[in-house]
């Protein structure tokens, strides 16, 4: 697969910090497994990754957090 922001072909399967701001909140996930371009070092996330994120969002509970840090691997 060659990147879709640059067209290089070297994409390389790596972990990252996904980054999101809601509305009473900022969330980390931290050790996402992305794609991630060598050449422009854009990131791209699967649709089962993107599905796995939005549940971990869906365990965030408590409203007084303004930044909640989540771990990808561990769900916690």
């Amino acid at each position: 697969m060659n990147c879709p922001s640059c067209n290089a072909p070297d994409l390389i399967e790596t972990t990252s910090t996904y980054f999101i701001q809601l509305p009473e909140r900022y969330v980390i996930v931290q050790n996402v497994p992305c794609r991630k371009c060598e050449n422009c070092g854009e990131e791209f996330f699967d649709g089962a990754v993107t599905a796995r994120i939005d549940r971990l969002l869906d365990t965030i509970t408590t409203p007084a957090e303004e930044v909640a840090i989540l771990d990808y691997e561990t769900g916690k």
